[in-house]
């Protein structure tokens, strides 16, 4: 049985969200505020986080966990709906983001994708474990990039490392947003509106590109994907 932790202040919500997670078999802890989850989040398999909650912010409150865990799927699940909110959530580490209102099937289907691919990961990263890209040492199995020359490091969350490695997997190959969403992500149907997959390419140039404006390595394909180019 999974375990969730819930970070929400709207109590309406909250038993919502309880009564259909547990009906889905998942244990679920309630919290109103984030730094009680500070207290107890190591204890769970994944965490749905409100951004507007009292004291501390649910930013604030990614920002500490990805500090010291960063596999934890974290999902987003917030009314803040502009692209600067969405945009700062995933590059903070969160994993997905979802806006209210919000369709509870998608949410149990991305709930029980991202629980299902922290626990695939390693398998996955299994066979590719080191590789170089453009002046970095990529260790797969720590989820570091370590830069050659200086040997600063660089911690990446669990879908940058699974994003990565896909790309250099079909290198020099068009690879789709649906087909990373399937295969990076886990999700059986990827939502068309979604920018997760431009984010995450954008934190890996602002990572290993010398100019992440005009990127050399980490492309896109115009109206048909990504490619990745050593």
């Amino acid at each position: 049985m999974a375990k969730i932790l819930l970070v929400e202040d709207e109590l309406s919500i909250a038993r919502g969200l309880i009564f259909n997670l547990e009906a889905e078999d998942y244990a679920v802890k309630h919290v109103t505020m984030a730094e009680e989850a500070l207290l107890i989040y190591e204890k769970y398999d994944l965490i749905i986080l409100d951004l507007m909650l009292p004291g501390m912010s649910g930013y604030e409150f990614l920002r500490e966990v990805r500090s010291h865990d960063f596999r934890l799927p974290v999902l987003i699940l917030s009314a803040m709906s502009g692209d600067e909110a969405v945009v700062k959530g995933l590059e903070l580490g969160a994993d997905d983001y979802v806006i209210k209102p919000f369709s509870l099937a998608q949410l149990l289907l991305r709930i029980k994708r991202l629980i299902l691919r922290s626990q695939w990961a390693p398998r996955e990263i299994e066979s590719l474990k080191y590789y170089n890209v453009n002046g970095y040492h990529v260790d797969f199995d720590n989820f570091l990039a370590i830069k050659e020359e200086s040997g600063e490091k660089v911690v990446l969350t669990q879908f940058e490392a699974g994003l990565l490695r896909y790309l250099i997997a079909h290198k020099n190959q068009v690879v789709t947003r649906e087909e990373l969403l399937s295969e990076v992500w886990g999700y059986e149907n990827p939502p068309s509106e979604t920018r997760t997959v431009d984010i995450f390419m954008g934190r890996l140039r602002k990572i290993f590109e010398e100019n992440a404006r005009a990127p050399r390595h980490f492309l896109s394909i115009r109206g048909a994907g990504y490619k990745f180019e050593e």
